[in-house]
């Protein structure tokens, strides 16, 4: 059976990069490995396990549920999603200000 699945843009792929880059700049913070990461998701109720976490992470393209999943486990109330340097230029090259 052919794949139909289409490749993602590098536009869409720096967004993945990105919104990873997010996740991962909170685990940093908070000190918590992907296994500990997992094992916080499984108490909550959440099908995770340290594989399963490190490749979404490296993939980068992860669901929104996941990533708000991720940020309640560790404890995360506030968030800064500013735009990294290499996202905000391809943004600006999408869409010129006119």
């Amino acid at each position: 059976m052919a794949d139909d699945r289409r490749k993602k843009t590098d536009y869409e792929l720096a967004w993945d990069k990105h919104v990873s880059a997010v996740l991962k700049a909170q685990l940093k913070l908070h000190n918590v490995s992907y296994a500990e990461l997992a094992a916080r998701l499984t108490a909550r109720g959440i099908l995770a396990n340290e594989e399963s976490v490190t490749n979404k992470l490296s993939r980068g393209s992860f669901s929104a549920t996941f990533l708000f999943q991720c940020l309640h486990a560790l404890g995360v109330t506030t968030l800064d999603v500013s735009l990294s340097a290499h996202l905000q230029a391809a943004i600006d090259e999408r869409m010129p200000c006119q």
